[in-house]
C-alpha cells in the first residue's frame, strides 16, 4: 500500500492539505491551494478513494475517518 501512496508529488501535497489544513473541501479549492491542475488533482483524488483514505459525496472532498491508516499517515507527515 505504501508504495501505491507515496509514487507521487502531488498525493503526497494533497494529503498533507486535507491532513493539517482542510479536512472537508472541494477539488476546485484543492487545485487553486496547492497550484496543481484540477485534472491532476482529481486523478490524485480517485487513487485516494481508491485506497480509502479519502471519501467524496457529491463535490466534497474529506478525509475517511473510519480510514485504519489515517493517523498513521498523520504521524509519518509529521515526522
Amino acid at each position: 500500500m505504501l508504495e501505491k501512496l507515496f509514487t507521487s508529488k502531488n498525493r503526497i501535497k494533497i494529503l498533507q492539505f486535507l491532513l493539517f489544513e482542510k479536512y472537508e473541501t472541494y477539488l476546485r479549492e484543492i487545485a487553486k491551494e496547492l497550484k496543481i491542475s484540477p485534472s491532476a488533482v482529481k486523478r490524485e483524488i480517485e487513487n485516494l478513494i481508491n485506497l480509502d483514505i479519502i471519501t467524496k459525496q457529491k463535490n466534497i472532498i474529506k478525509l475517511n475517518k473510519k480510514s485504519n491508516i489515517l493517523e498513521d499517515l498523520k504521524n509519518i507527515f509529521i515526522k
